[in-house]
């Protein structure tokens, strides 16, 4: 099967390059005005109050596995758990 996926237009609105975003915008121009304003700001919030000393791949790897979690049973949360401790050799909790 051959890969069909258009780098291009992949994940934009239909007809344009503009990525699907939170702001509904498909103009490319009024996009980037927004986010020009909207990055410096969160930005500035984050060197003011910090959510967290580090932000490395750790971190993104825990999110990660945090929406996963989520929607998992406890028992299956668990099991995970233990799996992960297991092939990791991460400290079992007392």
């Amino acid at each position: 099967m051959p890969y069909t996926v258009d780098a291009a237009t992949s994940g934009c609105y239909e007809g344009t390059t503009v990525l699907i975003n939170k702001f509904g915008l498909r103009d490319a121009e009024a996009l980037a005005e927004v986010e020009a304003a909207v990055v410096p700001a969160k930005a500035a919030m984050w060197e003011a109050k910090p959510l967290c000393e580090t932000f490395d791949f750790g971190h993104y790897m825990v999110r990660g596995l945090m929406a996963k979690l989520r929607v998992l049973s406890n028992e299956q949360c668990m099991d995970l758990v233990k799996d992960i401790q297991k092939n990791y050799h991460l400290p079992y909790p007392a």
